[in-house]
């Protein structure tokens, strides 16, 4: 098989034994599409003994050393984490018996027939959201039967001496780079290399897209100083507001952030705002605030809060030109003030999606609410029975709209992603007493 490689612009090296390396690729192909079609791919992985010894006779090393088992539990903890906050379901695959030239020499073979993108995509998935063993050929085949190309040949690769070849030349090629780890690392020229193993890459042409992107890198900036200078910064950005904030409340804040806080220091801030901006706050159930919601009735300039199932994450966006944004990464607690256009629009996107299916907080079903409660059982109860909404809230004496708003909230404090299941959780937790059942007669 011939080999070619780009003598210009970047080249992505990829393998599909590293976690990482998949969160890289997804981070790259998610957020930023059209480097990665611009970019060079290039497998990486732990040739087998045969390609090893080549490699060796040629003077090449490559940077692989044997994983202990502290750090192998290190690194399972960390990649589960790291795939939560990405939303990202995966499954950890069991490596009985690797050989990774199947997989990685596959790639070569359907790069060749014009499906490499779409071939890595599907062995991504394979390895690390299926568990599938991905040096078994008859998985390789598999993916090959789904792409529509010719399977047995990447099932072969492997054992294809041409094929070999040509992987042995990447491997080279790795080395020549100094490539670092396996992980999504880009070489803009043979001698460099940027590892970005947690990040998505940016690319390095001097084209209209790569300086727009780079840019966007100086526009967001670490707020440093504790809490205090993220208060500080958040006041700025409040008082700098002439139109609209727009406040995500979901993060629980440690111990030392506690310590830190003024008593209403926060609220403080949002009320100093100026008249002419309207303030809107998205609040996980866990940690809306009873009495500014309270506040807000009879206050000429209520600020509208809403209540619903997001990220643990805090996030300040002004005039859709700035936010703060707060949240946990691997190395603590992590800070940000950004400018950057195309972030801002992305966090202003899923706002809005999110804040157009919460549930307003003066209209929250409450458990602890004597009051509701016997109301809350017939809804769970409905939920459970799969009775339709406009029956239940014709029987319930309320309208169609504040029924699902009602359904809605109960689903998110049960942590329920669909109807029937909020039903079944609440018996599951005993929630459910015999009572008369929306649309159906009631017990005897």
């Amino acid at each position: 098989m011939e080999v070619t490689v780009a003598k210009r612009g970047p080249r992505w090296y990829f393998s599909f034994r590293s976690p990482y390396a998949w969160m890289a690729y997804r981070d790259l192909t998610d957020h930023y599409p059209d480097v990665a079609a611009e970019i060079d791919w290039l497998p990486f992985w732990e040739p087998d003994a045969a390609a090893d010894e080549e490699l060796k006779e040629q003077g090449v090393r490559l940077p692989y050393v044997p994983m202990s088992r502290e750090k192998h539990l290190y690194i399972l903890q960390d990649v589960r984490r790291l795939a939560k906050e990405r939303g990202l379901d995966m499954v950890w695959p069991v490596d009985r018996e690797p050989h990774w030239e199947v997989s990685h020499l596959g790639y070569l073979v359907a790069e060749k027939l014009g499906r490499g993108p779409e071939y890595i995509a599907a062995v991504y998935r394979a390895r690390w959201q299926l568990g599938q063993d991905i040096s078994d050929p008859e998985v390789i085949a598999g993916i090959g039967r789904d792409l529509g190309i010719d399977h047995a040949a990447l099932a072969a690769a492997a054992t294809d001496p041409a094929t070999r070849e040509a992987g042995r030349k990447f491997l080279e090629l790795i080395h020549r780079d100094g490539v670092p780890s396996p992980a999504g690392a880009v070489a803009a020229r043979p001698g460099s290399h940027l590892g970005r193993p947690r990040t998505p890459p940016v690319g390095r042409r001097h084209s209209p897209g790569s300086r727009r992107r780079s840019l966007q890198e100086r526009e967001i900036t670490i707020v440093g100083g504790g809490y205090a200078g993220v208060l500080e910064v958040a006041q700025e950005l409040i008082c700098g507001a002439e139109r609209t904030i727009d406040i995500v409340h979901a993060r629980v804040p440690d111990a030392s952030e506690q310590r830190e806080r003024a008593d209403g220091a926060e609220r403080e801030m949002i009320y100093g705002a100026k008249d002419s901006v309207s303030v809107r706050v998205l609040s996980s159930p866990a940690l809306l605030n009873e009495s500014l919601v309270e506040e807000q009735f009879g206050r000429e300039r209520a600020v509208e809060v809403r209540v619903a199932r997001v990220p643990p994450v805090q996030a300040l966006v002004v005039d859709g030109t700035s936010a703060l944004v707060v949240a946990e990464s691997a190395v603590g607690r992590r800070a940000s003030l950004i400018k950057s256009p195309e972030v801002l629009h992305t966090l202003h996107t899923l706002f809005e999606t999110v804040w157009s299916t919460a549930v307003p907080a003066d209209e929250r079903v409450s458990f602890g609410d004597r009051d509701r409660a016997g109301l809350v059982q017939q809804i769970l109860w409905a939920l459970r029975g799969g009775v339709t909404d406009e029956v239940a809230a014709r029987e319930l004496t309320v309208s169609v709209r504040t029924y699902r708003r009602y359904v809605a909230e109960i689903m998110a404090l049960l942590g329920a992603n669909f109807r029937f299941q909020a039903g079944v959780r609440a018996a599951e937790l005993g929630l459910l007493a015999p009572v008369a059942v929306p649309g159906r007669r009631a017990r005897g």
